[in-house]
């Protein structure tokens, strides 16, 4: 369904009933972005998620009994959501389906020894040419040191962890609130893994997550 993640709303609103309506519709289902409506009901404009956050982060002053909160007295702690992870020599496509499989936008990315290494999404699908879908057969870990489809023709041989970590937003249940703001809006991320102090997953906040936080 095309219009699915999608609700309406009034110019005029004020902050907080825009936030509470962009985390939930009235169906109780997750939502990504508001069309705004004018006062002669024509469409105005849009929002997304993304935009609120970037909103909150250039106004966190506003928030200040919030920023100093840390995940886990908001309610952010890993074991509100668990994260699907694959081991990184995992297929690609394996781990697509699994995505598939439980209607998730990204999996976590593992070594041997369970620590976060990296994520898969399904931005990474992008930019991929068919002559390149025999990729989707190699390691997870592989098919994301490829990054888009100019940098995979350049660097066939190449296999950096360091590159695909650095591409991995994680934080800790002890972090403040203020802070994970800021990390997802400088980073443009819709997703934040938590991690343990051996840096194992242990859990994932979306942005739906935070604008459940901001909407109480």
């Amino acid at each position: 369904d095309v219009c699915e993640g999608v609700t309406s709303a009034q110019l005029g609103w004020d902050l907080h009933k825009f936030i509470q309506r962009m985390f939930v519709n009235s169906e109780g289902k997750n939502v990504h972005r508001t069309i705004l409506f004018n006062n002669d009901g024509e469409i105005d404009n849009y929002i997304t998620q993304s935009d609120i956050l970037r909103y909150v982060y250039k106004h966190l002053g506003d928030w200040k009994e919030l920023n100093h909160k840390t995940i886990e007295e908001l309610g952010l702690t890993p074991k509100k959501k668990h994260v699907i992870t694959v081991n990184q020599e995992a297929s690609t496509i394996e781990a697509y389906q699994l995505m598939y499989k439980n209607r998730i936008n990204c999996v976590g990315v593992t070594n041997d020894r369970g620590m976060l290494v990296g994520s898969l999404n399904n931005a990474d699908l992008r930019g991929l040419v068919t002559e390149e879908f025999a990729l989707l057969d190699a390691s997870v870990g592989l098919f994301l040191n490829f990054g888009q489809a100019e940098w995979r023709e350049n660097n066939h041989d190449l296999l950096n962890i360091s590159l695909i970590k650095s591409r991995t937003l994680t934080t800790k249940k002890s972090s403040k609130f203020g802070h994970l703001v800021s990390l997802m809006a400088e980073a443009r991320a819709h997703t934040i893994y938590v991690v343990d102090d051996d840096g194992k997953p242990m859990g994932i906040i979306t942005l739906t997550d935070v604008l459940g936080v901001l909407s109480r």
